[in-house]
C-alpha cells in the first residue's frame, strides 16, 4: 500500500500555522487597563450641562436586576434626568464595564433603545 508522507509543503505550512497559533496566544492581553482610576462614573459627570439640570428621580429609565447580563458584564451605571425650564427633558445613561473583551461589545443606542420602545 503506498500511503503518502509529509512532503516539504506540507511541513512549512504546518510550520507557519504553528507559528501563527503561537503568536496569538503571546499576543493576548493579560493586564487589565484601568481607564477610571478610583473615580466613579458618578463623581465624573456632570450635574449641569447647558441649560439642564440634573433632577434626581426614583422611577427612572433602568431598573435594577441583579444577577442580569447587564450587572454581570458592567461595573457601573449612570443614568441621569437633565431638565430644563425652557427646553425638553434630556436622559442619560453610560454603562462602563472593566473587562472589555468580545463579549462586551459597543452597540449603538438606536438599535438599543429602539429594541424597549424609544424613538430617538
Amino acid at each position: 500500500m503506498n500511503r503518502p508522507g509529509l512532503n516539504r509543503r506540507d511541513l512549512i505550512m504546518g510550520g507557519a500555522m504553528l507559528s501563527a497559533a503561537a503568536g496569538a496566544l503571546a499576543l493576548t492581553p493579560r493586564n487589565r487597563l484601568v481607564l477610571l482610576g478610583d473615580e466613579t462614573l458618578e463623581a465624573l459627570i456632570p450635574k449641569k450641562i447647558g441649560d439642564w439640570n440634573y433632577t434626581p428621580s426614583t422611577d427612572f429609565i433602568l431598573p435594577k436586576s441583579p444577577g442580569s447580563l447587564a450587572d454581570r458584564l458592567y461595573s457601573q451605571t449612570v443614568a441621569r434626568l437633565y431638565v430644563s425650564p425652557t427646553k425638553l427633558p434630556m436622559m442619560l445613561v453610560i454603562a462602563y464595564g472593566a473587562v472589555q473583551n468580545d463579549l462586551l461589545q459597543l452597540h449603538r443606542p438606536e438599535t438599543c433603545y429602539a429594541a424597549v420602545g424609544y424613538t430617538i
